[in-house]
Protein backbone atom coordinates (compact mmCIF):
# COMPACT_ATOMS: atom_id res chain seq x y z
CA UNK A 1 0.00 0.00 0.00
CA UNK A 2 2.70 2.31 0.91
CA UNK A 3 4.50 1.74 -2.32
CA UNK A 4 1.21 2.15 -4.35
CA UNK A 5 0.45 5.70 -2.49
CA UNK A 6 4.32 6.85 -3.09
CA UNK A 7 3.53 5.72 -6.56
CA UNK A 8 0.58 7.52 -7.10
CA UNK A 9 2.05 10.88 -5.34
CA UNK A 10 5.03 10.63 -7.89
CA UNK A 11 2.19 10.51 -10.36
CA UNK A 12 0.24 13.51 -9.07
CA UNK A 13 3.60 15.43 -9.38
CA UNK A 14 4.99 14.60 -12.44
CA UNK A 15 0.97 15.49 -13.85
CA UNK A 16 1.25 18.85 -12.05
CA UNK A 17 4.88 19.63 -12.92
CA UNK A 18 3.66 18.58 -17.00
CA UNK A 19 0.24 21.11 -16.32
CA UNK A 20 2.65 23.58 -14.71
CA UNK A 21 4.96 23.72 -18.24
CA UNK A 22 2.00 23.31 -20.52
CA UNK A 23 0.72 26.85 -18.48
CA UNK A 24 3.98 28.75 -18.99
CA UNK A 25 4.31 27.28 -22.44
CA UNK A 26 0.61 29.07 -22.69
CA UNK A 27 1.47 32.10 -20.75
CA UNK A 28 4.60 32.53 -23.41
CA UNK A 29 2.53 32.16 -26.63
CA UNK A 30 0.00 35.02 -25.03
CA UNK A 31 2.82 37.14 -24.26
CA UNK A 32 4.27 36.86 -27.38
CA UNK A 33 0.95 37.49 -29.54
CA UNK A 34 0.19 40.25 -27.11
CA UNK A 35 3.16 42.62 -27.86
CA UNK A 36 2.77 42.12 -31.71
CA UNK A 37 3.24 44.99 -34.53
CA UNK A 38 -0.82 45.05 -34.33
CA UNK A 39 -1.65 44.95 -30.47
CA UNK A 40 0.99 47.74 -28.75
CA UNK A 41 -0.04 51.32 -29.23
CA UNK A 42 -1.26 52.57 -32.99
CA UNK A 43 1.16 55.91 -32.29
CA UNK A 44 4.17 54.41 -31.63
CA UNK A 45 3.79 52.43 -35.02
CA UNK A 46 2.75 55.32 -36.91
CA UNK A 47 5.39 57.38 -35.52
CA UNK A 48 8.31 58.15 -37.86
CA UNK A 49 12.04 58.49 -37.06
CA UNK A 50 13.92 58.51 -40.23
CA UNK A 51 17.09 59.20 -39.21
CA UNK A 52 17.27 55.58 -37.33
CA UNK A 53 15.15 54.41 -40.39
CA UNK A 54 15.97 51.97 -43.17
CA UNK A 55 18.41 54.41 -44.44
CA UNK A 56 20.52 54.47 -41.72
CA UNK A 57 19.90 50.18 -41.17
CA UNK A 58 21.68 49.93 -44.84
CA UNK A 59 24.10 51.96 -43.67
CA UNK A 60 25.21 49.58 -41.25
CA UNK A 61 24.86 46.87 -43.44
CA UNK A 62 27.47 48.56 -45.72
CA UNK A 63 29.50 49.04 -42.51
CA UNK A 64 29.96 45.56 -41.70
CA UNK A 65 30.49 44.24 -45.03
CA UNK A 66 33.23 46.84 -45.34
CA UNK A 67 34.82 45.01 -41.87
CA UNK A 68 34.68 41.91 -43.19
CA UNK A 69 36.89 42.49 -45.89
CA UNK A 70 33.90 42.58 -49.11
CA UNK A 71 34.99 44.39 -51.91
CA UNK A 72 32.77 48.00 -52.56
CA UNK A 73 33.06 50.77 -55.10
CA UNK A 74 34.07 53.09 -51.36
CA UNK A 75 36.39 52.31 -48.22
CA UNK A 76 33.99 54.01 -46.05
CA UNK A 77 30.37 55.13 -44.69
CA UNK A 78 29.79 58.51 -43.51
CA UNK A 79 26.56 59.47 -41.09
CA UNK A 80 24.55 62.61 -42.16
CA UNK A 81 21.79 61.40 -40.99
CA UNK A 82 22.01 63.15 -37.94
CA UNK A 83 23.73 65.94 -35.87
CA UNK A 84 26.57 63.99 -34.34
CA UNK A 85 29.40 66.72 -34.13
CA UNK A 86 31.60 64.65 -31.86
CA UNK A 87 31.70 61.68 -34.48
CA UNK A 88 32.51 64.00 -36.92
CA UNK A 89 35.64 65.45 -35.46
CA UNK A 90 34.37 68.23 -32.78
CA UNK A 91 35.94 67.30 -29.33
CA UNK A 92 33.93 67.22 -26.20
CA UNK A 93 34.40 69.65 -23.30
CA UNK A 94 36.85 67.68 -21.01
CA UNK A 95 36.63 70.35 -18.17
CA UNK A 96 32.90 68.67 -16.99
CA UNK A 97 33.73 64.96 -17.77
CA UNK A 98 36.87 65.83 -15.24
CA UNK A 99 34.97 67.63 -12.73
CA UNK A 100 32.29 64.44 -12.46
CA UNK A 101 35.45 61.99 -12.44
CA UNK A 102 37.14 64.56 -9.68
CA UNK A 103 34.13 63.99 -7.53
CA UNK A 104 33.12 60.34 -8.08
CA UNK A 105 37.17 59.17 -8.12
CA UNK A 106 38.82 60.46 -5.25
CA UNK A 107 41.76 58.27 -6.65
CA UNK A 108 42.09 59.81 -10.33
CA UNK A 109 41.16 63.56 -8.59
CA UNK A 110 45.18 64.11 -8.39
CA UNK A 111 45.45 64.19 -12.24
CA UNK A 112 43.57 67.06 -12.74
CA UNK A 113 44.08 71.13 -13.04
CA UNK A 114 43.35 73.21 -10.17
CA UNK A 115 40.13 74.48 -11.27
CA UNK A 116 39.12 71.15 -11.76
CA UNK A 117 39.02 70.48 -8.40
CA UNK A 118 38.16 73.64 -7.27
CA UNK A 119 34.89 73.08 -9.28
CA UNK A 120 34.97 69.68 -7.83
CA UNK A 121 35.03 70.44 -4.58
CA UNK A 122 32.19 73.29 -5.03
CA UNK A 123 29.71 70.25 -5.76
CA UNK A 124 30.37 68.17 -3.09
CA UNK A 125 29.77 70.48 -0.87
CA UNK A 126 26.61 71.85 -3.14
CA UNK A 127 24.79 68.98 -4.22
CA UNK A 128 22.77 67.40 -1.68
CA UNK A 129 23.78 63.69 -0.70
CA UNK A 130 26.33 63.58 -4.01
CA UNK A 131 25.72 62.96 -7.81
CA UNK A 132 23.93 59.96 -7.00
CA UNK A 133 21.01 61.26 -4.70
CA UNK A 134 17.64 62.86 -6.08
CA UNK A 135 18.11 66.41 -6.87
CA UNK A 136 15.39 68.97 -6.54
CA UNK A 137 12.82 68.42 -9.22
CA UNK A 138 13.78 71.39 -11.48
CA UNK A 139 17.86 69.93 -11.64
CA UNK A 140 20.66 70.79 -8.88
CA UNK A 141 19.57 74.23 -7.71
CA UNK A 142 23.73 75.20 -7.76
CA UNK A 143 24.59 73.98 -11.29
CA UNK A 144 20.82 76.05 -12.41
CA UNK A 145 22.60 79.18 -10.67
CA UNK A 146 25.59 78.67 -12.73
CA UNK A 147 23.18 77.79 -16.35
CA UNK A 148 21.37 81.12 -15.03
CA UNK A 149 24.45 82.89 -14.95
CA UNK A 150 25.38 81.84 -18.57
CA UNK A 151 22.63 83.27 -19.45
CA UNK A 152 22.64 86.39 -18.48
CA UNK A 153 26.04 86.92 -19.75
CA UNK A 154 25.01 85.32 -23.06
CA UNK A 155 21.89 88.14 -23.74
CA UNK A 156 23.03 90.53 -20.93
CA UNK A 157 19.52 90.96 -19.43
CA UNK A 158 19.25 88.72 -15.95
CA UNK A 159 17.43 85.39 -15.84
CA UNK A 160 15.65 83.92 -13.31
CA UNK A 161 17.12 80.52 -11.56
CA UNK A 162 12.77 79.64 -11.24
CA UNK A 163 12.77 79.77 -15.15
CA UNK A 164 15.39 76.90 -15.50
CA UNK A 165 15.00 73.46 -15.72
CA UNK A 166 18.26 70.99 -16.25
CA UNK A 167 16.54 67.94 -18.33
CA UNK A 168 18.43 65.28 -20.12
CA UNK A 169 18.76 66.44 -23.88
CA UNK A 170 16.37 68.58 -25.71
CA UNK A 171 14.18 65.30 -26.78
CA UNK A 172 13.21 64.83 -23.44
CA UNK A 173 11.81 68.51 -23.33
CA UNK A 174 10.00 68.23 -25.63
CA UNK A 175 8.66 65.18 -25.06
CA UNK A 176 7.71 67.17 -21.58
CA UNK A 177 5.93 70.15 -23.92
CA UNK A 178 4.21 67.35 -25.94
CA UNK A 179 2.98 65.82 -22.96
CA UNK A 180 1.79 69.04 -21.03
CA UNK A 181 0.11 70.43 -24.78
CA UNK A 182 -1.73 68.22 -26.84
CA UNK A 183 -5.10 66.59 -25.43
CA UNK A 184 -6.26 65.42 -28.57
CA UNK A 185 -5.60 65.14 -32.36
CA UNK A 186 -7.57 68.53 -32.24
CA UNK A 187 -4.50 70.14 -30.87
CA UNK A 188 -1.75 71.26 -33.38
CA UNK A 189 1.56 72.34 -33.15
CA UNK A 190 3.60 74.09 -35.75
CA UNK A 191 7.02 72.69 -37.26
CA UNK A 192 9.26 73.70 -39.82
CA UNK A 193 9.91 71.45 -42.91
CA UNK A 194 12.78 70.78 -42.99
CA UNK A 195 12.91 69.83 -40.08
CA UNK A 196 14.73 66.94 -37.00
CA UNK A 197 11.86 64.91 -36.76
CA UNK A 198 12.04 64.49 -33.30
CA UNK A 199 8.84 66.98 -32.85
CA UNK A 200 6.79 65.28 -35.73
CA UNK A 201 7.63 61.80 -33.78
CA UNK A 202 6.66 63.36 -30.59
CA UNK A 203 3.31 64.87 -31.68
CA UNK A 204 2.28 61.47 -33.31
CA UNK A 205 3.63 59.45 -30.17
CA UNK A 206 0.92 62.11 -28.02
CA UNK A 207 -2.20 61.97 -30.64
CA UNK A 208 -1.97 65.73 -31.85
CA UNK A 209 -1.52 67.00 -35.15
CA UNK A 210 1.53 68.10 -37.45
CA UNK A 211 1.22 71.72 -38.93
CA UNK A 212 3.62 72.19 -41.10
CA UNK A 213 5.18 75.27 -42.44
CA UNK A 214 8.27 75.50 -45.07
CA UNK A 215 11.36 77.41 -45.08
CA UNK A 216 12.47 79.25 -47.87
CA UNK A 217 15.73 77.68 -49.14
CA UNK A 218 16.34 81.20 -51.56
CA UNK A 219 16.61 83.16 -48.97
CA UNK A 220 18.70 81.07 -46.80
CA UNK A 221 16.08 78.61 -44.97
CA UNK A 222 14.24 82.14 -43.66
CA UNK A 223 10.62 81.81 -42.21
CA UNK A 224 8.00 83.47 -44.43
CA UNK A 225 5.95 84.83 -41.66
CA UNK A 226 3.32 85.36 -44.27
CA UNK A 227 3.07 81.76 -45.42
CA UNK A 228 3.50 80.97 -41.63
CA UNK A 229 -0.07 82.49 -41.17
CA UNK A 230 -1.84 80.91 -43.91
CA UNK A 231 -0.82 77.78 -42.87
CA UNK A 232 -1.83 78.68 -39.55
CA UNK A 233 -5.20 80.01 -40.83
CA UNK A 234 -5.64 76.44 -42.89
CA UNK A 235 -5.16 74.50 -39.79
CA UNK A 236 -7.32 76.60 -38.14
CA UNK A 237 -10.13 76.13 -40.76
CA UNK A 238 -9.82 72.54 -40.23
CA UNK A 239 -10.84 72.85 -36.22
CA UNK A 240 -7.70 72.77 -35.47
CA UNK A 241 -6.60 74.10 -32.13
CA UNK A 242 -2.88 75.46 -32.71
CA UNK A 243 -0.80 75.64 -29.86
CA UNK A 244 2.34 76.63 -30.34
CA UNK A 245 4.74 77.06 -33.39
CA UNK A 246 8.58 75.17 -33.21
CA UNK A 247 11.46 77.01 -34.09
CA UNK A 248 15.25 75.76 -35.06
CA UNK A 249 17.57 78.11 -34.61
CA UNK A 250 20.26 77.16 -36.07
CA UNK A 251 18.60 74.69 -38.06
CA UNK A 252 18.74 71.30 -37.62
CA UNK A 253 18.87 70.06 -40.37
CA UNK A 254 19.61 73.01 -43.05
CA UNK A 255 22.66 74.96 -40.29
CA UNK A 256 20.95 77.98 -40.98
CA UNK A 257 20.68 81.11 -38.47
CA UNK A 258 17.55 83.09 -38.27
CA UNK A 259 18.48 87.04 -39.08
CA UNK A 260 17.17 89.48 -35.68
CA UNK A 261 14.27 91.22 -38.04
CA UNK A 262 12.89 87.34 -38.86
CA UNK A 263 12.91 86.46 -35.35
CA UNK A 264 11.66 89.66 -33.95
CA UNK A 265 8.85 89.41 -36.76
CA UNK A 266 8.27 85.69 -35.69
CA UNK A 267 7.89 86.96 -32.05
CA UNK A 268 5.42 89.02 -32.31
CA UNK A 269 3.53 86.48 -34.95
CA UNK A 270 3.37 84.51 -31.77
CA UNK A 271 2.20 87.06 -29.68
CA UNK A 272 -0.91 88.21 -31.75
CA UNK A 273 -2.01 84.69 -32.46
CA UNK A 274 -1.54 83.66 -28.96
CA UNK A 275 1.28 80.69 -29.91
CA UNK A 276 3.35 79.07 -27.31
CA UNK A 277 7.09 79.88 -28.85
CA UNK A 278 8.81 76.74 -28.45
CA UNK A 279 12.75 77.92 -29.43
CA UNK A 280 15.31 74.78 -30.17
CA UNK A 281 18.90 76.56 -29.91
CA UNK A 282 20.74 73.57 -29.00
CA UNK A 283 23.20 73.76 -31.74
CA UNK A 284 23.65 77.70 -30.82
CA UNK A 285 27.72 76.75 -30.67
CA UNK A 286 27.67 75.34 -34.23
CA UNK A 287 27.68 78.34 -36.67
CA UNK A 288 29.64 78.03 -39.57
CA UNK A 289 28.42 80.52 -42.58
CA UNK A 290 30.32 83.87 -42.67
CA UNK A 291 28.66 86.63 -40.80
CA UNK A 292 25.71 84.92 -39.05
CA UNK A 293 25.51 85.06 -35.55
CA UNK A 294 23.55 83.43 -32.80
CA UNK A 295 20.62 85.56 -30.67
CA UNK A 296 18.31 83.74 -28.71
CA UNK A 297 14.78 84.35 -28.84
CA UNK A 298 14.72 85.27 -24.97
CA UNK A 299 16.84 88.29 -25.80
CA UNK A 300 14.34 89.17 -28.60
CA UNK A 301 11.27 88.82 -27.00
CA UNK A 302 12.55 90.78 -23.95
CA UNK A 303 13.94 93.61 -26.22
CA UNK A 304 10.43 93.69 -27.66
CA UNK A 305 8.68 94.01 -24.30
CA UNK A 306 6.31 90.98 -25.68
CA UNK A 307 7.28 88.60 -22.33
CA UNK A 308 3.76 90.15 -20.85
CA UNK A 309 2.02 88.90 -24.32
CA UNK A 310 3.35 85.58 -24.70
CA UNK A 311 5.10 82.68 -23.76
CA UNK A 312 8.52 81.09 -24.35
CA UNK A 313 9.79 77.80 -24.18
CA UNK A 314 13.52 76.99 -25.00
CA UNK A 315 15.95 75.05 -25.21
CA UNK A 316 19.69 75.44 -24.37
Amino acid sequence: ATRRDASARARAIGDERANSFDRAHRGRDAMRDAITVGTINHRVVDAEYAVRGPIVARAQQLERALRDGEKLPFDKVVYCNIGNPHSLGQRPISFFRQVLAAIDCEAVAGAFAADVLERAEECKRKIKGGTGAYSESKGVESLRERVVRGITKRDGIPANIDDVYLIDGASAGCHYLMNVLIRGEQDAIMCPIPQYPLYSAALTLYGGTLTPYYLDEETGWSMDVEHVKSQLNAARAQGKNVRALVIINPGNPTGNVLSDDNLLDIAKFCADEGLLIISDEVYQENIYADGKKFKSMRKVVLEAGLEKRGALASFQ
